[in-house]
């Protein structure tokens, strides 16, 4: 009898301890009521992050998916998050250097950056550039705190999607695909406007240095002028050439549905036909959110807000790899850059809470 009342002694200290925890981790993760009031950023852990172990097996890149997209591989493991195939250039086969979902750090992003649409490297290499989707300024940012050091102001309020910096001038772009060119030294911002039109939807800007061109990522119609049309299933990148001034009216890349799917399809023969469902219908969502060109090995890199996705395409629009990313890491990517030292980078709103900025760097 003794012994069942400190048990039951114990139970009550356990529950009441429960409890107070329970009620400090409310109040830990309650978010802010002033979300646009200016907070310190700081660094998350990759265990806040989320970052999920990877295997590899049969020459293909697998790592689990998170919490509910689960799906199952015919020998009882979990479904991948990263699909790859074998890419030959120049007699060297391709292999993806990143684990995406064990990044190197996450960082917590200043408030202002809360609806971040856009990343790039500064000619400082100490330095990202952000873009808000909402507001006209440019916000210069500690690539290795996410601290904001300075910002620019060049222009009204709109719906700005991406940013890239050539030389002195920073290139901002719009839905609308009209380009704000910025000159640091004058502080002034020239419009430049393309045939692209609101139909297109540009959500990316990327650049080629050795063409000195911008790349323009569009996840509405990939058609032009009055002829455009929604076609669903294609995706476009155009290019717009800083030494002509001119932008090419034919796509640089079309990322069809098709190409997604048969890429998934040829690297899954080990996923069990639930598994590969669950990623085909992310594959379907995507709509490239970011592009970075990464030139050292000639290639693309895009982000997909909707099924978040990370995709790598070759000059002949082929699709190379796919990234399943974890939702819990990558809340809403929106930005991708790399830095000279071929860190990546890829920012993320914060969907009301936290936006975040992650960086990936190539494995040893």
């Amino acid at each position: 009898m003794i012994e069942s009342k400190k048990i039951l002694k114990n139970n009550s200290l356990l529950l009441s301890g429960s409890l107070i925890l329970f009620s400090i981790s409310s109040c830990i993760q309650k978010p802010s009521k002033t979300p646009d009031k200016q907070t310190s950023a700081k660094e998350l852990s990759v265990s806040e992050a989320s970052a999920i172990s990877s295997i590899t097996k049969n020459s293909i890149d697998i790592a689990h998916l998170p919490n509910n997209e689960n799906s199952g591989l015919s020998d009882g493991n979990k479904a991948p998050m990263s699909i790859e195939s074998t890419y030959t250039k120049n007699t060297t086969e391709f292999k993806f250097k990143y684990t995406l979902n064990k990044p190197a750090k996450v960082y917590a992003m200043d408030r202002r950056l809360m609806e971040i649409s856009g990343l790039s490297c500064s000619n400082n290499q100490s330095e990202l550039l952000g873009i808000n989707d909402e507001k006209g300024y440019i916000f210069v940012m500690d690539k290795l705190t996410g601290k904001v050091r300075s910002t620019y102001d060049f222009g009204k309020n709109g719906d700005y999607e991406g940013i890239e910096q050539v030389g002195n001038i920073i290139y901002v772009v719009n839905s609308s695909g009209n380009i704000f060119a910025f000159d640091k030294d004058s502080e002034k911002a020239e419009k430049i406007k393309l045939k692209l039109k609101t139909k297109n939807d540009v959500e990316g800007l990327g650049y080629i240095p050795s063409e000195n061109m911008l790349t323009l990522a569009c996840k509405g119609s990939d058609t032009l002028g009055k002829k455009t049309k929604d076609n669903k299933g294609r995706k476009a990148i155009y290019s717009y050439s800083l030494t002509t001034n001119k932008l090419n009216e034919e796509p640089l890349l079309v990322i069809t549905d098709e190409e997604l799917l048969n890429e998934l399809d040829s690297s899954t023969n080990l996923i069990t036909k639930s598994g590969q469902k669950k990623l085909k219908n992310r594959l379907k969502q995507f709509s490239p959110s970011g592009i970075a060109y990464n030139e050292s090995e000639d290639l693309f890199y895009l982000v997909s807000s909707q099924g978040k996705t990370l995709i790598v395409v070759n000059r002949s629009s082929e699709v190379i790899h796919i990234d399943f990313l974890n939702s819990s890491v990558y809340t809403q990517p929106e930005g991708i850059c790399f830095d000279s030292s071929g860190d990546l980078f890829i920012s993320n709103e914060g969907r009301g809470l936290i936006p975040k900025l992650v960086r990936c760097s190539p494995n040893n």
